[in-house]
């Protein structure tokens, strides 16, 4: 009995090694090309973010707020572009939202935003996004310009707008003011707090 067992486990560890299938010199050395290929792919990406954030470290070592906010941009930016950190509050995200969705959104919305960027982009395209986004999207969010995170990309690229216009002048003193406003209507305790949590930055 005990020899038929043995034989019935011999013959599926025969047949099991017989299935295998045996790559060829050039298949394997194929395989190993491409993961040779994707470790130096990986080390440049590595690379680039390390220099970008020594870079950045030695450009703001002094200035612990501009520490905090290193952007290591991987695309080759313009003369004069000045990058910044925007987080997506996990607070505001439903539940059944995915990461990989979130991602999509903004790649979407790169794909527009390079589409306005075009010099060929149709104003039929400029007319119908602009209804099409006020209506469909804008009116119906909960979001306003004292949205934190709309402020923190609005207000800079409002600022950077009015840069060498013949208002510049008027957006400088509108946003002196929203600072004397922030500290005059607010309590002590608030202007304090939220004076020191930008100091520690």
């Amino acid at each position: 009995m005990s020899h038929v067992k043995s034989t019935k486990k011999g013959s599926k560890k025969g047949k099991a090694e017989g299935s295998k299938r045996k790559l060829t010199a050039e298949q394997t050395a194929q395989i190993e090309a491409e993961a040779e290929a994707f470790k130096q792919r990986a080390h440049d990406y590595a690379q680039k973010a390390y220099m970008a954030a020594v870079d950045h470290f030695e450009k703001h070592h002094g200035d612990p707020f501009s520490l905090s906010r290193l952007a290591v941009v991987y695309g080759e930016p313009k003369p004069g572009d000045v990058h910044m950190v925007v987080t997506l509050p996990g607070i505001m995200r439903d539940r059944a939202v995915s990461d990989e969705e979130v991602r999509g959104w903004i790649r979407d919305a790169e794909l527009l935003a390079r589409t306005f960027e075009h010099p060929e982009c149709s104003e039929a395209f400029r007319t119908a996004f602009c209804s099409i986004f006020d209506a469909g999207l804008r009116s119906e969010s909960g979001l306003s310009f004292e949205t934190p995170e709309v402020l923190r990309v609005a207000l800079p690229l409002l600022m950077l707008d009015a840069s060498g216009t013949n208002h510049v002048c008027e957006s400088i003193y509108t946003l002196r003011l929203f600072k004397l406003l922030s500290s005059d209507l607010n309590s002590d305790k608030v202007d304090a707090e939220v004076r020191a949590s930008l100091s520690m930055l």
